[in-house]
């Protein structure tokens, strides 16, 4: 497991999409980098997307998961997609602050302050080691 983050400071807006998922995928190219570093297998490797978000103007954030699946891809995409992602997260944020906090912001705007990924991968195979049987009584 290697995770790597970095300060963002941009608003939640469909403008900063792209820009969003820059950050993102130059964050998980860290994260890879560290395990690549590490001679561990990336195979089966799964990256998990993270945003830190907070309303603007309080000090409370909430790190809330992003599916990549989710972000729209690619300099050619729609502006509707990226209206929708950033409608549909800034609703899940708000749940979910609604729920921590107990507290309905509105149409406050939203601020991304960090993005993270977490990259979960298996070890490469190693070669399995013969144990020798021992004669006498073990060592303390």
């Amino acid at each position: 497991v290697q995770e790597a983050q970095e300060s963002c400071a941009l608003p939640l807006v469909p403008s900063e999409t792209q820009n969003l998922c820059g950050r993102l995928a130059s964050v998980a190219t860290k994260a890879l980098n560290q395990l690549i570093k590490q001679d561990v297998s990336l195979n089966q490797a799964q990256a998990h997307f993270f945003l830190n978000l907070r309303f603007e103007g309080l000090d409370h954030a909430i790190m809330m998961p992003v599916s990549v699946l989710d972000v729209p891809q690619g300099k050619n995409t729609v502006e509707k997609d990226e209206i929708v992602w950033e409608e549909n997260l800034r609703k899940h944020f708000g749940e979910r602050y609604l729920m921590e906090f107990g507290t309905d912001m509105g149409d406050r705007g939203v601020l991304v302050d960090d993005v993270r990924c977490r990259v979960i991968a298996g070890q490469k195979a190693m070669a399995p080691k013969r144990v020798e049987k021992q004669q006498g009584p073990l060592d303390a």
